[in-house]
């Protein structure tokens, strides 16, 4: 009995491993781009890690273009932004400034330049290990703006919690560091003054438990046209309590992980 049960769930994570592998791969550009991330999605899925940064090419919303992944978290980063579209805002009129916190290796400033084509997109990522890679990605990609900071309540400094995988590193230790290191800060009001945007018509955020102090210090939320973005559970505070904040906003959950973490979409009315 005890031999079934193994084998059964050997089958199931092996059936589980082609289709990540089999989803990842469709994002490759021609034969030989699927081919390739065919086989780095069925290596890296057994280890959760690359032996070193690759490069791929990559087809999404019409367009062809390359991207270098460093870690295995960011090949979940690629299928999140371009396969399920989590950032994706149905009925919006095309925004001309958009704000992503968060940003990564790229993906998600890839996305909104090829779906947004007239729109200034500033991307803020505050891991200064990962912004090199941030930067060769967006550089095929024409007025795209970058700050190397953190966003927190306050300006200033602050521990930044790196793991390695990318995907998890923060200001809020939510998960195991590899490495703690200080990073400068900007505070929400301060990075738009920064940037000249006096209102703002998409702000995107993903900052793995951030979001707390970088929506609840900002009290100018009026000039924010649209949310999209993750809450996750910080403190033992259910990401739900968040959300009630934005008072002001129609807010839709597109996905809910216990009370644990949550997608969700506002705008307003």
């Amino acid at each position: 009995m005890l031999e079934r049960f193994r084998l059964a769930r050997t089958l199931r994570e092996h059936l589980w491993r082609v289709r990540f592998a089999r989803e990842t791969a469709t994002l490759g550009a021609g034969p030989i781009g699927r081919l390739k991330l065919f086989a780095v999605a069925w290596r890296s899925y057994e280890r959760w890690s690359l032996r070193r940064p690759i490069r791929l090419r990559l087809q999404a919303l019409g367009h062809s273009f390359s991207c270098e992944i460093g870690d295995y978290s960011q090949l979940h980063v690629l299928r999140e932004v371009f396969i399920s579209e989590e950032y994706r805002v149905d009925d919006l009129p095309p925004p001309a400034t958009i704000l992503d916190l968060g940003s990564n290796m790229g993906a998600s400033l890839i996305y909104f330049r090829l779906r947004y084509p007239e729109a200034r997109i500033v991307g803020v990522e505050a891991d200064p290990f990962l912004f090199p890679t941030l930067e060769r990605n967006i550089a095929q990609f024409p007025g795209i703006e970058l700050a190397n900071v953190g966003v927190a309540a306050a300006t200033g400094e602050a521990t930044f919690f790196r793991n390695a995988q990318s995907w998890a590193s923060s200001l809020k230790p939510l998960w195991e560091a590899t490495a703690q290191i200080t990073v400068p800060t900007r505070s929400l009001e301060d990075l738009l003054a920064d940037f000249h945007i006096p209102e703002l018509d998409l702000l995107k955020i993903d900052v793995e438990g951030a979001e707390w102090d970088v929506l609840s210090s900002f009290r100018q939320l009026d000039r924010i046209r649209s949310i999209v973005g993750e809450v996750h559970r910080v403190e033992d505070q259910p990401p739900r309590r968040l959300l009630e904040r934005l008072g002001d906003f129609g807010v839709s959950i597109t996905d809910e992980v216990g009370d644990v973490l949550l997608r969700f979409v506002a705008r307003r009315d």
